[in-house]
């Protein structure tokens, strides 16, 4: 069985905030996120210690709507909050990368994946919670939080190779929301 890393990369969006009662809201959001794994499998030789073996990096593209509910507490000024909800995924692209190991990894050629085969699933849906803080700047407040995602769908799923990936994995994102 291959040895398997999470890869984490870059994500931006927006998100609005909806008051309901005594401290709860709903924030849905959409977001361009990227995610990714990378598969290494070692050939060992019984009486040398040199690290060789072959891989696949694999990156995707999604774009992602986390239905989020915010429960917080604090003063005008600084809140902290507490996020829960679903989140709903589609991979619009993606790329694998083989690499060669020879006591270093060597990067080959990039090529485009073809989401729209029985391996790879564009949809994912995950449940997704974290904790955050506010603080009012300006017109708007700076927001950090972190989140912990997972994923309940096989977005890869090889029985050729054994290998069935979900998407999950930690966040921290910081922000400035406007006031409207």
């Amino acid at each position: 069985i291959p040895e398997l890393e999470t890869y984490s990369g870059f994500t931006a969006g927006v998100n609005v905030e909806i008051p309901m009662l005594n401290g709860f809201s709903f924030r849905p959001e959409i977001n361009y996120v990227e995610k990714g794994f990378r598969t290494m499998a070692e050939i060992g030789f019984s009486d040398i210690d040199i690290p060789v073996g072959a891989g696949i990096k694999t990156r995707l593209q999604y774009v992602e709507a986390p239905l989020l509910f915010k429960y917080s507490v604090g003063t005008e000024k600084a809140k902290f909050y507490a996020i829960a909800g679903p989140s709903f995924a589609y991979a619009a692209d993606g790329f694998v990368r083989p690499v060669v190991r020879a006591l270093i990894d060597f990067n080959l050629p990039r090529q485009d994946l073809n989401l729209s085969n029985d391996i790879y699933r564009r949809w994912d849906i995950s449940a997704t919670g974290g904790l955050g803080g506010e603080w009012k700047a300006g017109n708007g407040k700076i927001f950090a939080d972190l989140r912990y995602t997972y994923g309940f769908a096989n977005v890869l799923d090889n029985p050729i190779i054994d290998v069935r990936v979900k998407n999950q994995g930690a966040s921290f994102a910081v922000g400035y929301a406007f006031n409207f």
